[in-house]
């Protein structure tokens, strides 16, 4: 042990000294009363909850622009939410099911709350193990909290393990295809967290899948797909997998994150245009401060380049390094001011790596060669049910070429509106999202400098010179039961033969390409998809799933060819456990 920290330090990387002063804090540091709190995993339908309540102004000053969220964090708006519940706030059926669900889910972190709750917690899993057919060959030591398949408490260290499952089926029909494709996609993993201690965290989350089907798949290995990593191709399938793992080091007023997981900046829900979910996660070390009505996070992560870069037979590094203050002005009103930096060709910068560092400045010190953006994002609520919110996203401006098409002018902006208990009805929402991306955003004349993980964009999956409008109408009948109905419109100018129109991230403006170009500019394409799905959960994080999609995409042509239309209809069906 002596000997691995002493050859850590001698390599004097920054990555490596926060994991050896994590470790050295973690042993030295005596116990308090303040526990350790893993992230709620991005897909939790708690993070939507949360936000319809906020909306309904039944609970105030909710961090939910900079995401993931700990579970110490979601059990602070769920017990004020609890607190509201027993002062008579109105709450619909539905609402209250669910509040009594997260309870269950949040109960080590509610303990504080929910002090006389400790009976067994009612849930479905409780109940189908007290059906007679069933009880009498039910293993005790499983689903013994009615939540979790397996945990395990011993002194301080406690863990809680679930298995991962996924069996999807889709079945398309298109006018460039002859008969039904048919594409099967099977995933299995486990995941489990938990604590040791009252300062240290740790969550593991691994999954791999195999897909299927009709689909012409590669005989290639190690190659990529959007929004995925690693990808194996054999033919007849393709193989990937994906781990989400990390620990994290709780401390009064901040937590220090080492591992590997995913971030979203800012208000978006169909898209954001700082960070997204949209590609795989990635290796990060994140710092972050809360207090009072602020929350700060630092965050330095670790890229992948595809296909591989390299230099005197070495890959060639590609890091992110960002930072996002949060201020909630009231019950109302949030605002959000971000940084990002993506650079390559070298080790951790130490300018990027301090937290407080105003990166437009360290990247002109540093001598102009890296990718740096800032922006600024708000999210209002005016009135009851009703929040309108919108983010701003500046790669490089030039003022005095503002309005002119001016290629150097990379910027977007997002808009969007949320309604609950749309025309009155309980349980029914309305949503629009509208964002619109300039041509080069997100591309750099460094190719290691664009802003992807893999090939997948880290901020909205709309791409550079487009712009997407969505809607969404979504009610849910029940706890377990939900049905939504969306509509999209996407729109995007694809570069020609001969013209770059600022579409693709890899290729950045060379001399000849035209120095204005408006938003749209190029081989015009428009993709209109309906789509309609229902979720019905058999029992906790068990989700049967059945969705339809219709889209059409219309396509011009570069020459006199008439514009193309192709329509697709897919159906799907999907059951997942804890996926």
């Amino acid at each position: 042990m002596v000997i691995y920290l002493k050859a850590t330090l001698r390599k004097r990387s920054p990555q490596r000294f926060g994991l050896y002063l994590s470790v050295c804090i973690a042993l030295w540091l005596p116990a308090s009363a303040v526990a350790q709190s893993v992230y709620v995993p991005l897909n939790h339908w708690c993070y939507e909850f949360i936000e319809r309540l906020e909306t309904q102004k039944a609970i105030g000053d909710v961090f939910n622009g900079t995401r993931p969220i700990s579970r110490e964090e979601m059990a602070t708006y769920i017990s004020a939410l609890i607190r509201e519940a027993d002062a008579g706030i109105k709450l619909s059926r539905v609402q209250r099911d669910q509040l009594e669900f997260l309870k269950v889910e949040f109960r080590e972190e509610l303990d504080s709350v929910l002090t006389n709750d400790r009976l067994p917690a009612k849930t479905r899993i409780a109940a189908y193990k007290k059906l007679k057919f069933i009880d009498k060959i039910f293993p005790d030591f499983l689903y013994r909290n009615n939540r979790n398949f397996l945990e395990w408490h011993n002194g301080g260290f406690n863990c809680y393990l679930d298995p991962l499952f996924l069996r999807e089926a889709d079945f398309a029909t298109a006018d460039t295809i002859d008969g039904t494709e048919r594409v099967y996609q099977n995933s299995n993993g486990l995941t489990f967290w938990g604590n040791l201690g009252t300062h240290l965290g740790f969550y593991f989350n691994t999954r791999d899948t195999r897909e299927s089907g009709t689909r012409s798949y590669p005989r290639k290995y190690v190659i990529t797909r959007e929004q995925l990593g690693f990808v194996n191709g054999y033919g007849t399938h393709i193989y990937h997998d994906e781990t989400i793992s990390y620990f994290m080091l709780k401390l009064p007023y901040f937590n220090l994150q080492l591992g590997k997981d995913l971030n979203v900046w800012g208000p978006g829900y169909h898209g954001n245009l700082a960070l997204s979910d949209y590609a795989t996660s990635y290796d990060q070390i994140k710092f972050q401060a809360k207090l009072w009505r602020i929350k700060f996070t630092s965050l330095t992560g670790f890229l992948r380049a595809y296909p591989e870069i390299y230099e005197i037979g070495e890959r060639l590094e590609r890091s992110l390094a960002a930072h996002r203050i949060e201020i909630n002005l009231g019950r109302s009103l949030q605002i959000g001011l971000h940084e990002t930096v993506i650079y390559g060709g070298r080790k951790l910068e130490p300018a990027y790596f301090n937290p407080l560092m105003f990166y437009r400045s360290a990247e002109h010190y540093l001598g102009d060669h890296d990718n740096v953006a800032m922006g600024f994002d708000i999210d209002w609520i005016p009135l009851k049910n009703w929040k309108i919110y919108g983010e701003l996203f500046l790669d490089d401006i030039t003022t005095s070429k503002l309005g002119t098409g001016f290629y150097g002018n990379k910027f977007a902006y997002l808009a969007g509106s949320f309604t609950t208990d749309f025309l009155g009805i309980p349980n029914l929402d309305l949503r629009t999202e509208y964002a619109r991306i300039r041509p080069y955003v997100y591309s750099h004349k460094y190719p290691i400098n664009t802003y992807q993980h893999f090939t997948t964009s880290l901020g909205h999956h709309s791409g550079p010179n487009s712009d997407d409008l969505y809607a969404e109408i979504r009610y849910r009948f029940s706890k377990a039961m939900v049905v939504t109905v969306s509509g999209e419109v996407q729109r995007w100018g694809e570069n020609t033969d001969s013209i770059n129109y600022g579409r693709e991230m890899e290729i950045y403006r060379v001399k000849g390409d035209p120095e204005y170009i408006d938003t749209l500019s190029g081989i015009r394409n428009r993709r209109y998809i309906i789509s309609s799905s229902m979720s019905y959960e058999l029992f906790r994080e068990c989700l049967l799933e059945l969705h339809f999609i219709f889209a059409r995409l219309n396509r011009q042509h570069e020459d006199s060819e008439p514009n193309e239309k192709i329509g697709n209809t897919c159906l799907k069906l999907r059951l997942a456990i804890n996926y």
